[in-house]
């Protein structure tokens, strides 16, 4: 049984943002697929889950990041799953550089779904297929909370429409990348990169719902929050750094 897979990915332009560098939601993008081709390969994949009307979904993640590969650039990345607690299935991810140098790292917590009851279910069954990965190092902590940020935050209007939605039929959690980096602003996103980001995913979002897209920043670190009214469907906090490629290619 695969304990982990590394696959080998070269950037592609579609995956790069205006900086020419690995776009976020891209980085998300890319954990998503290999997860899943993992999870076919150890019995728990879509189709499978599917026949027992359930489905993965991301509950909070994590990522750290070195630095961003640019377009054409190769690099390796590695995922492995550890032992469920609870109805929490952590995931984490390895990503290196072709000259083995590292770029960066994320955790991921992510709950089986009842596609009926849209609720969380326990999967210990799921969990028997799973091979034992207790001797595994984990590169980083299981996501944490998102702390609370004092500040008039900034408001952005979002609905979601098709191309947000994915095959489990809510919002996509890669797309809040792109919602997060859009809210931060260009000008903010050109002059510096996400160094370090927390994302808690609270509740799934459905087609056509208004949203309030609120956004706190506090010299190198920031607050990110999807709301309707009182509901918070998403929070996410993070640092940012200048971009560490910025005079080089200049």
């Amino acid at each position: 049984m695969v304990k982990t897979l590394r696959e080998t990915v070269t950037l592609r332009t579609s995956d790069c943002d205006l900086n020419g560098v690995w776009r976020l939601s891209a980085v998300m993008t890319e954990m998503q697929e290999i997860a899943t081709r993992h999870s076919e390969l150890m019995g728990c994949g879509r189709e499978a889950l599917m026949a027992e009307n359930l489905a993965w979904v991301v509950s909070g993640c994590r990522i750290d990041m070195d630095r961003y590969p640019r377009i054409g650039e190769s690099l390796s990345v590695e995922t492995f799953h550890m032992p469920a607690r609870h109805r929490f299935f952590p995931r984490f991810f390895v990503f290196t550089g072709a000259d083995g140098r590292p770029v960066g790292r994320a955790s991921t917590l992510w709950l089986l779904m009842d596609l009926e009851t849209r609720r969380s279910v326990p999967g210990t069954q799921v969990a028997e297929r799973m091979p034992d990965n207790r001797d595994l190092t984990a590169p980083l902590p299981w996501p944490g909370g998102v702390s609370r940020m004092e500040g008039e935050p900034e408001h952005l209007a979002c609905v979601p429409r098709y191309a947000d939605l994915d095959t489990n039929g809510h919002v996509n959690n890669t797309r809040y990348a792109d919602w997060l980096c859009n809210a931060l602003g260009t000008a903010r996103m050109k002059a510096g990169q996400i160094e370090t980001l927390t994302l808690q995913y609270r509740a799934e979002i459905r087609e056509d719902q208004p949203l309030d897209l609120q956004t706190v920043v506090k010299g190198e670190t920031f607050r990110f929050s999807v709301c309707r009214g009182d509901q918070v469907f998403f929070e996410a906090e993070g640092r940012l750094s200048p971009r560490h490629d910025q005079e080089k290619h200049a």
